[in-house]
């Protein structure tokens, strides 16, 4: 129990710096909707993963020259569907509810 709660690791789990400045490549527009665990159209992967925690699943696809990510996010007790989001070469596209 000692070990978990080192230094390392509480700073893994709490963040004592300025997310903004922690995570640059996210813009400015975008902290709303991640602060309200939402996703928006341009977002980047990052973002996304910041805003709904780490997908269930991860695919990557190379087409031609474009690179499709889709990320797939299960229903929970928290969100009451399933999601899919498919971002091409890092943004979002595409977003898609699956309630049942």
């Amino acid at each position: 129990l000692g070990s978990y709660f080192s230094s390392d690791n509480l700073s893994k789990l709490i963040l004592f710096e300025n997310p903004e400045s922690v995570y640059p490549k996210i813009k400015k527009q975008w902290w709303q909707a991640v602060k309200n665990r939402q996703i928006e159209n341009g977002m980047n992967e990052e973002a996304c993963i910041l805003s709904l925690g780490t997908p269930d699943s991860r695919d990557e696809y190379t087409l031609e020259k474009d690179v499709m990510t889709v990320l797939n996010y299960r229903k929970t007790m928290q969100r009451r569907y399933s999601l899919t989001i498919m971002l091409k070469n890092n943004e979002v596209v595409m977003i898609n509810k699956f309630e049942d």
